[in-house]
């Protein structure tokens, strides 16, 4: 074999194989991404019921602080 094919050779074969590792890293990166993805989603959930659950118990306080005023403010009245 020439020095030429054999440099050849040898460039090819690294060639590949540097292209097998970078496709092993990119594998790799899309799978981290994707837990991290189904991570956040999961989290983003949990943050929409906190926050919708919050502002229920929220509505509900001002809805008997409504009352509790407008009871008082009824008393006055009647005085």
């Amino acid at each position: 074999m020439s020095k030429f094919d054999q440099e050849m050779d040898r460039f090819v074969t690294d060639y590949f194989k540097e292209h097998e590792n970078e496709k092993a890293k990119i594998q790799k990166w899309g799978n981290e991404t994707e837990k991290e993805l189904t991570n956040l989603d999961l989290n983003s959930i949990r943050f929409e019921r906190e926050i919708e659950k919050r502002f229920n118990q929220l509505g509900k306080w001002l809805e008997n602080k409504r009352i509790e005023i407008e009871g008082k403010f009824g008393e006055s009245k009647s005085k």
